[in-house]
């Protein structure tokens, strides 16, 4: 087991390590590349999955998405708790006490969205409806202090919520084979939230870039270095 637990940190791994390394990446380069691990480990994961579906059987008696449903409010409760966790002290206090939607729009977005989450994760994730529900919780990243790596790492933080939660079954050899297979698509989800995350932060430096050549051509023409050309009129005659 040590071997597979392995094989599927080596995407997350990869994914935050260029995602805060000081230096400007050709994002769709970098797509490629995410791309290429990505397929390496489901590779790895289905050799494996051979493996030990014919030493022990391809079909469990209980399957890891009926267990993860009946543990379902404790595990996004924890999952809520150290996504707050990512905030300064005083901010997580008041996001994970303040019930109050109004009083705390942020900590409700991000609680519904992961309930959301993990109920499509079990169901079978579909890109356009996970797209919809990571939307809210990454646009509130994006504006905030985070590194693009910290702003999505909150996704990886599921897989060990949820190992934490399943210690005893996941024993069961084949019940850790299928667990692989729902953390491979739970780097799927961080690859979105990457997705999303550029899409916001091309927004706000499209927004800045505005303001700013706004705020320029009105100091100009307070000075008087600038003026604006009248249309020309139509020539009636």
């Amino acid at each position: 087991m040590k071997r597979k637990q392995h094989v599927n940190t080596l995407y997350p791994s990869f994914l935050l390590l260029f995602l805060d390394m000081n230096f400007d990446i050709d994002y769709k380069k970098f797509s490629l590349i995410i791309l290429t691990v990505k397929k390496f480990q489901h590779f790895l994961i289905k050799r494996d999955s051979k493996d030990i579906c014919c030493r022990f059987g391809a079909i469990s008696d209980m399957r890891i998405e009926i267990l993860l449903e009946q543990r379902k409010a404790v595990i996004v409760k924890k999952w809520f708790d150290l996504v707050i966790q990512t905030y300064p002290a005083d901010t997580s206090k008041f996001l994970k006490t303040q019930k109050d939607p109004f009083a705390n729009p942020v900590g409700q977005t991000v609680l519904r969205g992961l309930e959301a989450l993990f109920d499509t994760l079990l169901k079978g994730p579909d890109t356009d409806t996970i797209s919809s529900f990571l939307d809210p919780i990454i646009r509130i990243r994006a504006v905030q202090d985070f590194t693009p790596a910290k702003a999505v790492s909150f996704i990886f933080s599921l897989k060990q919520v949820i190992r934490d939660n399943l210690t005893k079954e996941l024993k069961d050899p084949v019940m850790a084979l299928e667990l692989l297979s729902l953390e491979s698509a739970i780097d799927d989800l961080a690859l979105i939230a990457f997705d999303i995350y550029m899409e916001c932060r091309e927004k706000i430096y499209e927004l800045k870039a505005n303001q700013e050549k706004a705020r320029t051509f009105a100091a100009f023409k307070r000075a008087g270095l600038v003026c604006e050309i009248p249309a020309p009129q139509p020539d009636l005659e």
